[in-house]
């Protein structure tokens, strides 16, 4: 090889050389080596750098190198609400409905199964207005199975109170919250019967109150007992819960609060809330 001939050889290894570095460099960045402008062929065009961009530098002089554009971040979804402000009531062991209730729907047994049995039959209900369950809920840092639960065992979540226009509880409570007209001291007609508005009224005005009650009251207790004891004192006033083991005594069927939290773990259990 001639002394001209070996030069040229040793130009074209580094020309090579160079570029590859570059284009490591290049590829580095996410992008890829492309001849720019010019250039003697007669089809020579404007390269092109679809979603991207041109970046000078990163390959050799007559290539440039087509970096991707950077994609704006995407919107992340929230984390979900807390819901355990005032205890975590799916740690909770109901003993579910008793006799009296499940034989509202004439139900042969009692029990868990029964509560869950009577959840199942108002789901189309509750579904309808889940919305407003959810927003009372972020408003009371409450789970919303629980209040919906509420809804169903005081109204069935609204399916008894169609034909006479929200009355219930033979004409003295409102709503599907039931709201007592004679006793609560409540603006219980303030709120359309099935509206999100009256379901968040009763669950900021009396069952939240409650709960904070029985947790003033017996601050001794586990958060889900004190949980517990505010959905038994919807039923019959915050005074009556004494005991854990007594807290549904003189409640409605002896079973409220056992029955509404069996309710609120089907919901959540069976049908994801």
């Amino acid at each position: 090889m001639s002394k001209m001939g070996y030069m040229a050889y040793i130009l074209v290894v580094f020309a090579l050389l160079c570029f590859y570095v570059n284009a490591d460099q290049c590829t580095y960045r996410g992008g890829q080596c492309k001849r720019s402008s010019g250039g003697w062929w007669f089809w020579s065009r404007r390269p092109s750098c679809y979603n991207g961009r041109f970046v000078n530098g990163l390959c050799s002089s007559n290539y440039k190198c087509c970096v991707p554009n950077t994609p704006k971040p995407t919107k992340t979804t929230p984390p979900p609400v807390s819901y355990q402000c005032y205890g975590d009531f799916m740690k909770l062991n109901p003993t579910g409905a008793g006799k009296l209730t499940s034989g509202q729907d004439w139900l042969k047994y009692t029990g868990v199964r029964a509560s869950n049995k009577m959840l199942d039959t108002d789901l189309a209900e509750l579904n309808k207005r889940k919305q407003c369950y959810i927003r009372a809920g972020r408003n009371s840092c409450i789970h919303p199975a629980i209040i919906a639960a509420i809804a169903s065992r005081e109204s069935r979540g609204g399916r008894l109170l169609y034909a006479s226009n929200g009355l219930g509880d033979k004409k003295k409570a409102w709503g599907i919250m039931q709201c007592d007209l004679h006793k609560s001291g409540q603006d219980c007609k303030k709120y359309k019967w099935d509206s999100c508005d009256h379901i968040n009224h009763m669950t900021q005005t009396v069952l939240l109150p409650f709960v904070k009650t029985i947790k003033r009251n017996h601050p001794s207790w586990a958060a889900k007992y004190q949980l517990k004891g505010g959905v038994a004192a919807y039923n019959f006033g915050p005074g009556n819960v004494q005991t854990i083991p007594g807290m549904d005594d003189k409640t409605t069927g002896d079973d409220y609060s056992n029955d509404v939290i069996a309710r609120a773990q089907r919901l959540v259990k069976a049908y994801g809330w």
